[in-house]
Formats: C-alpha cells, sequence, structure tokens
C-alpha cells in the first residue's frame, strides 16, 4: 500500500483508497462496489471472487477474513470497471516499454467479478483462470497506448525499479488508473512478462543472458569470463 501513497503524492492517477488495520470499518467513503486485498501480499494472494464487495456489512466480512489469514493492514480500494492492460518494461539498457497486453473478461455472468484473482494467475482449469486469457499485443489506440507507456516509464521511474518489471492499469472512460507496479514480477517462459518479450522479438534466454550480464557488471565481475560455482 505504500505504492498508493507514492503513486498518488506523484499525481499519477490510482484507485481511490484507505487502509484499516481492525474491525469494524464504520463506513466507506469511496462507494460501491470496492476490492478488498491484504496490503501486503503479492501475486493476487488473498484475492478471489469475494474480494469485491457490495456494503458495509460484506465489507467488515471480508476485511476480518484478511486480518485473520494475513494480518493487518487491509487495502480497500475502490473498484474501477473498465479494460485491464499490463506493460512490461526492461532496461536493456536503455528503458524500454514492451507491447502492451491485455487480460480479457469472457465470462460474461453478472454475478461473476471481472477480476484477476489468485486462481486466475495460479490454477489452470478453474473458472477464473479460464475466464481470464491474455492478449498480445492488445489492439488498442495508439492515444491509449501512449497514455499507458508514459504512465508505466514515470512509475518505474519513482519507485526506482531496476532491470524489469511491470505496471497493471484498468482504463475507465478513456483513463488510465494504475493498479499494481511490480518490481520483480515473474518471468518464468509462461508468464506475462515473457509474453511483453515475445512480442517484441526478445527471446527468454536472451533476456536472462543479459539480466544475469547487467548484475554481474554492477557486481564488478566480468560477465564474459564469470563462471558459476556450486
Amino acid at each position: 500500500h505504500l505504492t498508493k501513497y507514492l503513486l498518488t503524492g506523484a499525481g499519477l492517477p490510482t484507485a481511490k483508497f484507505f487502509v484499516v488495520d481492525d474491525v469494524p470499518v464504520e463506513d466507506c467513503p469511496l462507494g460501491w462496489p470496492v476490492i478488498v486485498k491484504p496490503a501486503t501480499q503479492d501475486a493476487s494472494v488473498g484475492v478471489d471472487q469475494g474480494s469485491v464487495v457490495t456494503n458495509l456489512e460484506r465489507l467488515n466480512d471480508r476485511v476480518a477474513y484478511l486480518l485473520d489469514n494475513y494480518g493487518p493492514p487491509v487495502l480497500i480500494e475502490e473498484f474501477i470497471r473498465g479494460r485491464e492492460f499490463s506493460i512490461g518494461l526492461i532496461e536493456a539498457p536503455e528503458l524500454r516499454v514492451l507491447p502492451v497486453s491485455e487480460i480479457l473478461f469472457i465470462d460474461k455472468d453478472p454475478d461473476f467479478w471481472p477480476i484477476v484473482t489468485y486462481d486466475a494467475k495460479w490454477k489452470p482449469g478453474t473458472r477464473d483462470y479460464e475466464a481470464t486469457p491474455p492478449k498480445y499485443p492488445a489492439r488498442i489506440s495508439p492515444r491509449l497506448r501512449n497514455k499507458l507507456e508514459t504512465l508505466a516509464k514515470r512509475a518505474f521511474r519513482l519507485l526506482a525499479c531496476r532491470d524489469y518489471a511491470r505496471v497493471d492499469f484498468r482504463v475507465r472512460g478513456g483513463k488510465p488508473y494504475i493498479l499494481e507496479v511490480n518490481p520483480n514480477p515473474d518471468f518464468s517462459p509462461i508468464a506475462g512478462l515473457s509474453g511483453g518479450l515475445d512480442s517484441a522479438g526478445i527471446s527468454h534466454a536472451q533476456f536472462t543472458v543479459d539480466l544475469v550480464q547487467r548484475a554481474l557488471a554492477r557486481g564488478g565481475k566480468n560477465a564474459a569470463t564469470a563462471r558459476c560455482s556450486s
């Protein structure tokens, strides 16, 4: 949640939010619905279809559940309806923005929230996973692409990211909102960042080699002659 304060302080658009450490929550100034997340987790841990709530009773139930399972604080955010995009950024060595990807929400059941849950990220075969296929690259206008790329670069620099990162957005009425800045996203061959690399014509193997070489160089080692030790 500290990232949210930094983004807000820098004037970068992000969903309205507040943080709580206990229940009951007496009021919700954001309106409804809101999405409720553990503030100290990542990778959608603690996020499921019950994360989006539409009244104060359900909000308190969800906050209590997260406090019991993950501890304080709990992040409560305005739920932004709209399309969801991600942008990977890499330093190669200059900062480079990878093609924009989109999460497609294809399950149109009105009782099924269009969000990227833990299951959607990590559990193939589940309803959440099958309902959120990524599209590389996203079909968007040049104007929107420019907005997303500009904000992603600003966020990368604001948070002093290094080597690679990913920035996630929701877009409502043509306006992007930063959902998350991940300074250490998964870049396994099937991960979102790797999809962006592939769209840009960069092999996963070459990116990994370049990453290791830059790290060795920062440590004062000769990247060309360094050897792994067991």
